[in-house]
Parts: structure tokens; sequence; C-alpha cells
């Protein structure tokens, strides 16, 4: 059964947000944070550049003022229900990010990127980890790239894809088209049984 339909739909005015903490503060980021606080997340932004820390997009946010190497001081306490991104601005900082959190607890754990990038960073951290006599990673969990395939190449279009993919995870949901009319049309629109 697909999801309510909107004269059904709730406002979720619970007290019990879903915590995303989002690991760089630049363009998608900015996009992200409107739209994940209209979906009941509460966010927190970290990003090394106090300048990007101050946009607009982040006046009602929790922010602060960590690089990839402070993800322990910035989120001490996380939790198996909490969301991260990790959209930093190059990709040794989202590698030094992931491989910083890929072993704390999480719900979702996800890092934007192109799907060469993700092959590329994460080979690369299986062969410094294994180089290094530790065991392989377990990413098993890690989404990467994130959102959904919504064909979207805009910030704001990443943020919707991004924002729906979380929606999803949270909500039990798969991400696929509510459309019934393709399955109605194949019956016959007076038979009221059939719906």
């Amino acid at each position: 059964m697909h999801g309510p339909c909107p004269e059904h739909a709730e406002l979720d005015v619970s007290a019990n947000r879903a915590r995303l903490f989002v690991i760089g503060a630049g363009h998608v980021a900015q996009a992200i944070a409107p739209v994940a606080a209209l979906a009941g997340f509460e966010l927190a932004v970290f990003d090394d550049r106090e300048e990007f820390l101050e946009k607009p997009a982040f006046a009602d946010v929790r922010t602060g003022a960590y690089d990839v190497d402070e993800l322990d001081e910035a989120m001490p306490a996380l939790t198996d229900d909490d969301y991260i991104l990790i959209i930093t601005r190059d990709h040794a900082r989202d590698e030094r990010a992931l491989v910083s959190l890929v072993h704390r607890p999480y719900r979702y754990l996800g890092m934007i990127g192109s799907r060469r990038k993700v092959h590329t960073v994460l080979a690369r951290i299986v062969r410094r980890e294994v180089g290094l006599g530790r065991p392989r990673p377990d990413f098993s969990r890690v989404r990467a790239p994130i959102g959904l395939d919504l064909g979207g190449r805009s910030p704001a279009e990443i943020a919707v894809s991004v924002i729906a993919e979380l929606v999803a995870d949270r909500r039990g949901g798969d991400g696929a088209p509510m459309n019934l009319v393709p399955e109605l049309s194949r019956h016959d629109p007076s038979d009221r049984s059939a719906s």
C-alpha cells in the first residue's frame, strides 16, 4: 500500500525530531537545511569555514566550526537513530570524515559524490586500512552516492533527492512512485470493489 493521500496527511509536531548532522556547509548543505527542517529533522552543520556557517540558510540551525578531524568533538554522543551526511568541499575531507564516522553509531551515514568518486574513496580507505594491518572497514550500511535518483543537478534538486531518501528511511518508504493510475486504468473505473 502506498502512502496517505493529502487529506489524511498529518502534521508531525512531536518532540522526537530525528537528528541530522551535515558535515560541510557549501551550496548543497545550504539547500538541504530548509528542506530538512520542513521534513522534521533537527539539523546541525559543521564546517571549518566560519563564514560559510554564517550563511542565511543556517540562521536557525546549530552550527560548529569543526574540520573533519574534529568530528569526535563536534558529535560526541551519536546514537543509532542519527542521520549523517558527508558533503564537504573536497574528496580528501569526505574520505577523512567517512573513516572517522564509519565505526560510530548511526542510522544513516551517507557521502555525496559521483559513482567514480565513491569507488575511488572506498578503495583508498580499504587499501590504507589493510596496508596498516587493520581490518577492512565495514561499509555495508554506508550510502554513497546519497539521494534518490531523481535526475537532479542543481543544489536544490540534490537537496530534495537527499531528504527524500532520508524521509523514506525514517518512515519505512521505498521511494517508489505512488501513482495508481496505470493500475486503475486496467479496471472498470465504475467498479469500486477494485480499489
